[in-house]
């Protein structure tokens, strides 16, 4: 009687394990179906702004209202673009990095180019296009000026990839400090 309830419970216990196997399994071929689909294979069409293209995500830059004060944030970017023209076909409105780096609380704010009072704040006349990251206190940290009055998308992101990994090593040291 005993060996019955034994072997009883042993294979209650397989059904929840086997349960529990199938529910994961049903869960991970949703979630590979959904992200395939979202992928569409990796095909890549026409790339830009308004261009019909649903495999394009765009990296959600605000522009800082005119005279408006800095923001404060853990980890601002600011974008400066020598033109609005610039801001309409730039690589930094569709960049992955970017996208990926606003799930870590990065904040991207572009100034218009014909914010004089904005642009002086940061140290930018005369220097546009260029980005930078601002601390909480509104110092620049970390800049990207232009390179023959472009400015490279690559150098942006690795700006703020810099900035992150700067910050992760931060809490790392001092987690190992306690």
């Amino acid at each position: 009687m005993i060996e019955a309830r034994s072997i009883g419970s042993t294979s209650g216990v397989m059904f929840m394990i086997e349960r529990r196997s199938l529910v994961v399994s049903m869960v991970l071929l949703a979630l590979a179906a959904s992200l395939c689909a979202q992928s569409r294979g990796g095909q890549r069409g026409r790339s830009g702004p308004g261009s019909g293209n649903p495999d394009e995500h765009l990296v959600p830059w605000k522009f800082l209202p005119k005279g408006a004060e800095l923001v404060k944030g853990p980890v601002v970017v600011y974008w400066l673009p020598a033109s609005l023209d610039e801001v309409k076909r730039s690589p930094l409105l569709t960049s992955h990095a970017l996208l990926e780096d606003t799930a870590r609380c990065v904040e991207l704010d572009i100034v218009d180019p014909g914010d004089a009072a904005t642009i002086e704040k940061l140290g930018a006349t005369g220097k546009l296009p260029m980005a930078l990251i601002i601390d909480k206190d509104g110092g620049v940290i970390r800049q990207v000026n232009n390179t023959r009055a472009v400015l490279r998308p690559q150098s942006v992101e690795q700006m703020v990839s810099e900035e992150l990994n700067a910050r992760d090593d931060e809490v790392f040291r001092s987690s190992r400090a306690r």
